[in-house]
C-alpha cells in the first residue's frame, strides 16, 4: 500500500511539475543580467532552513587520493588546486562545498599551507563541511571487514584530531553497488548517514538500507555527483536553453518524495574547480524555486542532513531496502588480477600480524608495535583507493620509477611486515583464525613444520603444504623436518581419495564429475573450464573495455579448453594428489591448470597460469553444473547477499547507472568478497573461494569466475599491467557442497587467505561457537577489540572463550541486545566464557579492558616516513597550473 501511495503521489506531482516546466520552457523568459561587480552571497540558507521540503544544491569536487589518469604527485596537485579555487569562491561570494578524503587534506597542508588555514577557517563558518567519515573513498566489495573498520576509524579520527570535527556520513559517491550489509559496519562505526550514486534499489532518493540483523542506516542516493556541469562554464547570464537543459536534468529525480528535503550535488565534473561565473548558480537556484515552488539554496551536505533530521519526517513513509543492488562498470571485476590478489594477500597478512601482535602483547603492553602497525595500515589504506582496487587507471598510478605508486606502497608494507618477524619470537606456529582449521594450510618455510602435521614440499611456491591439528588463534610448537616433493604417477582420468572422487575429461582436462563423501549423487557437468571471449558490443567512444562488458549476447567466445586436446601429468604427495593439465590454443594462448585434490577434505585447490593471452580477451574459469542453479549467494564484507532466488528488477524499479541504461539491466555480474556458493534444487553444488579475484557472472546452469581482462590500455592511457603477457597466475578453490552453509563457507574463505606465521608461544587460544567468524583482534589504548559476526540466519546465542587477561568485557553493535558490560558465564584463572544473544547476520565487537594501555600513535602529518628515498622529491612537487580535470 505504501508503494502504491508513493507511486500515485509521484505521478501526480510529476505531471504537475512537467506542465509548469513546459510552460516555462515555452515562455520567452529573460535571464537576469549578470553583474560581476555586484557583491553576491551564494550562501543564503534561511529560507531552506525554515522549509519542510527544501532543495539543497550541494557543490563538491571529486577526484582520487592516489591517482587515476595521472600519478600520485600530479593527482594531489589537481585536488589541492581545485579546492584552493573553491576556497577562493567561498571567500569572495559565499560558495559552499563539501570536502572528502584525508590524503587530500594532508596534501593541502603540505603543498598549500595557507589554503589549509583557509579551509580550517571555512569549516568553522559552516559554509564548508566534511562529507566523508572514511579516510578515502574505497570500493566496499573489494576489502575485508578489518580494513573497513580501520578505514573508518582512521578517517574520522584524523579529522577530529586535526580539525576538531568528527564526520558521521559515509560519502560513497563513486561506489559501484550497494549491499544491505553496509548498514552493519556503518552502525559499528557510529556513522548515521550514507550518500551514494548508482543503482539504488528504489527510485526514492531517501530510504533506509537494512541488514538481515536489523541494523539500519539512512541513505540518500543520486544518479550523479556533478550535475549542472554547464553552469560552471563561461560568464554572463545563463542562456535560456542552458536553463532548460539543467531543469531537464532535475525534473526526473525530484518528484518522488516532494514532501521531504532533496539534495542535488553539482560540480564542473569529476574534478571540480570554482564556477567561472558564480552568479549563474544563483540564477539556477532561483529557477528551481520558481519552477518547483520549493525553497532552494546552495549549501553543504551537513545542511541537507540537518534539514532531513529536523523535518517532520514520517519514518514509515521511507522505503526500507533489504536486497543488494546492481553493480556498475562490470569489467572492473576482471581488471588487473595481480593487483587484486596482491592486495588481498597483503591485507590478510597485515590482519594476521595485528592479531598476533595483540595477543603476544597482552602480558607486556609496552611491547605492542602500535606505531609500526599504524604505518603499515596507512600504506594499505592508500592502496584501497577505489580506482586502484578496480584496476582502473594509468600505469603511473600503479608502477614505475617516476611516482610514488601502488607497487611501492605494497612492497613497503610487506617489507615492514617482514621486519616485524623478530618481534614475535620463534619456535611456534601461530594460526590467526579463531576456529580449528579444517583444510590444508601453507607453511612458508622448508626446514620446519607445525607439530603433529603431515606435509609435502610445494611444487609451485617456496614452502610446504600441510594437514594437521592447529590451535585456534593460538600456537603449536615447530619441529625440524625435511620435506619431499610429490612423486609423479600414472594419470588415468580419475582421482579418488578418502573424501573425494574427481573425474577429468581425458581430452580437455576439464573436470566432468565431482563427488564428496556426503553426496548421494555426484555433480556432473564441466568444472574449471577456461573460456575466453571478446567484447564486440561496447564501443570505445562511449566506454572502454576496461570499464564495461556487454551482455553475453554481445560477446564472442574465442576459445575454450573443452575444445582443445590437453596433456596431463599426475603427482602424489603426503597431502595432495596434483593433476597438471596443459592446453595450447590456436592463437598461441598457453594454459597450465594445476588441480590439487586433498587426501582428506572436500576442497579442490586450483592454480591456473596463463601465458601469451592476446589483447582484447576476457578470461574466465567456468563451473557448469549442467542443471539449473536455484540458489546463489555471494560473500560480502560483514555478511553475504543472495542473488538467487530473488525478484527480478525492471528499469522503473531502480535508479540505474548509465551503463545499465545504455546496454540494459545486467543482473548477472557482481563482485564477491572471498566466496560465493551455487546450489541445485537438490542442494548439491559448489562453494567458490577466491584470493582477491572477485568477479562472478552466472548463467542458468553455470557460474563464470573472472580471471583476467587483457586489454592494450586504460582509456588510451598506457598500463602494461593490463597485458596478458608474458604470464599471469590465478589462485582459487571450490568445495564440493551438500547445501548452503554460510558460516562454513566464510570460515573456509578466511582459511584460504589468513596465513600462519612463526611466533613465540601463546599459552591458550580462543574458542568461539560454530556460527561465529572472527575478523580481527586489535589493540588501542587500554582496549582489545574482537571484531566478529554471526553467520547464522536466525538469532542465536554466541559464546566466546577469552583466555587473555582483561579487567572487563563490553559488547557493542549487537542488534539483539543493548550495548553494555558482559558478565562471564564461567571464569577461572585461565579463561572467561562469555555468552550473549546475537541477531541473524549480526556484526559486533567484544571490547576488553586491559590491565595496561598500549602506546599512542602519532597523528599522521605527511608521507615522508613511508615513501622510498628515491621518490621523496615527488612529495614536494608543486604545479599550480594543474586545475580542473586531468587530461583524458
Amino acid at each position: 500500500m505504501m508503494q502504491h501511495r508513493r507511486l500515485a503521489r509521484c505521478i501526480g506531482w510529476l505531471g504537475a511539475f512537467i506542465s509548469v516546466l513546459s510552460a516555462a520552457v515555452s515562455a520567452e523568459v529573460q535571464p537576469q543580467a549578470a553583474n560581476s561587480d555586484q557583491a553576491i552571497d551564494l550562501f543564503e540558507t534561511q529560507s531552506c532552513e525554515a522549509a519542510a521540503n527544501p532543495v539543497w544544491i550541494v557543490p563538491n569536487s571529486h577526484g582520487t587520493a592516489t591517482g587515476w589518469l595521472t600519478g600520485f604527485a600530479h593527482e594531489r596537485n589537481y585536488m589541492v588546486n581545485n579546492y584552493g579555487s573553491l576556497l577562493e569562491a567561498q571567500e569572495n561570494v559565499g560558495y559552499p562545498f563539501s570536502f572528502s578524503e584525508v590524503p587530500t587534506a594532508i596534501a593541502m597542508k603540505e603543498l598549500a599551507p595557507a589554503d589549509f588555514k583557509r579551509f580550517r577557517a571555512a569549516l568553522g563558518t559552516g559554509k564548508v563541511s566534511i562529507a566523508n567519515a572514511f579516510m578515502l573513498e574505497f570500493e566496499p566489495s573489494l576489502v575485508q571487514a578489518a580494513t573497513i573498520m580501520r578505514m573508518g576509524r582512521s578517517g574520522a579520527g584524523w579529522f577530529e584530531d586535526v580539525l576538531g570535527i568528527r564526520p558521521d556520513n559515509a560519502w560513497f559517491i563513486d561506489v559501484l553497488g550497494v549491499t544491505p550489509n553496509m548498514a552493519e559496519y556503518l552502525d559499528l562505526l557510529d556513522i548515521r548517514t550514507m550518500m551514494h550514486v548508482r543503482n539504488a534499489e528504489t527510485r526514492d532518493q531517501l530510504y533506509y538500507l537494512q541488514a538481515i540483523s536489523g541494523a539500519r542506516i539512512t541513505v540518500a542516493s543520486m544518479n550523479n555527483y556533478a550535475q549542472w556541469r554547464i553552469s560552471y562554464r563561461e560568464t554572463g547570464p545563463l542562456p535560456q536553453h542552458w536553463r532548460e537543459h539543467m531543469m531537464r536534468e532535475l525534473y526526473p529525480e525530484i518528484p518522488y518524495q516532494p514532501e521531504i528535503p532533496f539534495v542535488w550535488p553539482i560540480g564542473a565534473g569529476d574534478y571540480s574547480a570554482k564556477p567561472e561565473d558564480p552568479q549563474r548558480l544563483q540564477e539556477m537556484t532561483r529557477e528551481v524555486t520558481d519552477q518547483t515552488s520549493r525553497a532552494s539554496c546552495l549549501g553543504t551536505l551537513n545542511d541537507y542532513w540537518d534539514s532531513v533530521f529536523s523535518s517532520d519526517l514520517d519514518q514509515d513513509e521511507l522505503e526500507t531496502i533489504t536486497t543488494p543492488s546492481l553493480f556498475a562498470y562490470n569489467a572492473f571485476w576482471g581488471n588487473l588480477p595481480q593487483v587484486k590478489q596482491g592486495f588481498r594477500a597483503t591485507e590478510s597478512r597485515l590482519v594476521a600480524t595485528e592479531i598476533a601482535a595483540s595477543l603476544q602483547s597482552l602480558e607486556r603492553a609496552d611491547n605492542y608495535p602500535a606505531q609500526r602497525l599504524d604505518d603499515i595500515w596507512w600504506l594499505l589504506l592508500l592502496n584501497a583507493d577505489r580506482a586502484l582496487q578496480w584496476g582502473a587507471g594509468a600505469g603511473d598510478a600503479f608502477q614505475g620509477d617516476g611516482d610514488w605508486n601502488y607497487t611501492d606502497r605494497d612492497r613497503s608494507a610487506n617489507e615492514r611486515l617482514d621486519e616485524m618477524h623478530d618481534y614475535f619470537g620463534h619456535g611456534y606456529a601461530f594460526d590467526p583464525v579463531a576456529w580449528r582449521r579444517e583444510y590444508p594450510f601453507f607453511w612458508a618455510a622448508t626446514q620446519t613444520r607445525p607439530a603433529n602435521s603431515v606435509c609435502e614440499a610445494s611444487m609451485l611456491e617456496d614452502g610446504v603444504w600441510c594437514q594437521g591439528k592447529l590451535e585456534a588463534m593460538g600456537t603449536v610448537e615447530l619441529e625440524s623436518a625435511a620435506h619431499e616433493l610429490p612423486m609423479e604417477e600414472p594419470f588415468d582420468g580419475t582421482v579418488e581419495t578418502d573424501s573425494l572422487k574427481v573425474e577429468f575429461d581425458l581430452r580437455s582436462g576439464d573436470i566432468v564429475s565431482l563427488q564428496s563423501d556426503g553426496m548421494v549423487k555426484l555433480i556432473e557437468g564441466r568444472l574449471n573450464e577456461l573460456v575466453w571471449y571478446a567484447d564486440h558490443q561496447t564501443p570505445e567512444q562511449n566506454f572502454s573495455p576496461t570499464d564495461l562488458l556487454a551482455p553475453r549476447t554481445g560477446r564472442e567466445v574465442i576459445g575454450r579448453t573443452s575444445e582443445i586436446e590437453a596433456e596431463f601429468k599426475q603427482y602424489r604427495g603426503n597431502v595432495y594428489t596434483m593433476v597438471q593439465v596443459t592446453s595450447v590454443a590456436d592463437d598461441g594462448s598457453h594454459f597450465e591448470r594445476f588441480v590439487f585434490i586433498p587426501h582428506t577434505g572436500d576442497q579442490l585447490r586450483f592454480q591456473t597460469v596463463s601465458k601469451n593471452v592476446p589483447y582484447g580477451r576476457m578470461l574466465v574459469a567456468r563451473h557448469d553444473l549442467e542443471e539449473p542453479i536455484e540458489k546463489s549467494i555471494r560473500g560480502t564484507p560483514f555478511g553475504y547477499d543472495r542473488d538467487r532466488p530473488r525478484t527480478g528488477r525492471g528499469m522503473e524499479d531502480v535508479r540505474a547507472s548509465h551503463d545499465h541504461l545504455y546496454l540494459g539491466l545486467n543482473e548477472t555480474i557482481a563482485p564477491a568478497s572471498l566466496w560465493s556458493s551455487h546450489h541445485l534444487e537438490n542442494d548439491r553444488g559448489i562453494v567458490l573461494l577466491d584470493q582477491g579475484l572477485s568477479g562472478r557472472e552466472w548463467g542458468e546452469t553455470f557460474v563464470d569466475h573472472f580471471l583476467m581482462n587483457a586489454q592494450p590500455h586504460y582509456r588510451g592511457k598506457e598500463n602494461e599491467l593490463y597485458s596478458g603477457m608474458p604470464e599471469r597466475t590465478f589462485n582459487y578453490a571450490i568445495i564440493a557442497s551438500t547445501g548452503e552453509d554460510v558460516a562454513r563457507s566464510a570460515r573456509a574463505a578466511k582459511e584460504g587467505v589468513y596465513p600462519l606465521m612463526e611466533t613465540g608461544r601463546l599459552r591458550r587460544g580462543i574458542e568461539v561457537s560454530d556460527t561465529i567468524v572472527v575478523e580481527t583482534v586489535a589493540r588501542t589504548k587500554n582496549e582489545i577489540r574482537v571484531l566478529a559476526q554471526n553467520y547464522s540466519s536466525t538469532e542465536t546465542r554466541a559464546t566466546i572463550r577469552i583466555p587473555w587477561p582483561h579487567i572487563s568485557a563490553n559488547l557493542t553493535g549487537s542488534e539483539a541486545m543493548q550495548d553494555g558490560e558482559l558478565v562471564p558465564q564461567t571464569e577461572n584463572s585461565t579463561a572467561a566464557l562469555y555468552a550473549f544473544a546475537v541477531a541473524p547476520g549480526d556484526a559486533f565487537e567484544l571490547v576488553l579492558k586491559t590491565l595496561e594501555p598500549v602506546a599512542e600513535v602519532a597523528i599522521r602529518e605527511g608521507w615522508e616516513d613511508l615513501v622510498p628515498p628515491s621518490k621523496l622529491h615527488r612529495l614536494s612537487f608543486r604545479d599550480t597550473s594543474l586545475l580542473g580535470h586531468p587530461p583524458e
